[in-house]
């Protein structure tokens, strides 16, 4: 069974420096389908700042998270070699597919 929703091929990570960062985010991953096409952008809030609602507009979903999960996306991102991306129910969702246990 193939997973939900568009495939990412590659991503783009960028940092926001000063201390406000921008529009309220710290940092922002941006996944590519197949083609180049943006897919999603996965943002990053600083604790205390405001979460607005994860969208989807033209195709892209807008995710917000926690920066505290940055790294974990990222590891994510470098070792699966399937991962999704998808909105329902008023949420962004990424998504690996049944992984074998164990399978590396």
């Amino acid at each position: 069974m193939s997973p939900p929703g568009q495939q990412a091929h590659s991503y783009g990570l960028l940092v926001y420096g000063s201390q406000s960062g921008y529009q309220n985010t710290r940092a922002q991953i941006e996944l590519n389908g197949s083609t180049g096409q943006t897919i999603a952008f996965l943002r990053f809030c600083d604790p205390g700042m405001t979460f607005p609602a994860d969208t989807f507009n033209n195709g892209i979903v807008d995710m917000y998270l926690p920066v505290s999960m940055l790294e974990s996306v990222l590891t994510l991102l470098r070792i699966e070699k399937i991962v999704s991306v998808y909105f329902t129910l008023g949420r962004g969702f990424l998504y690996t597919g049944n992984r074998t246990i164990g399978g590396g």
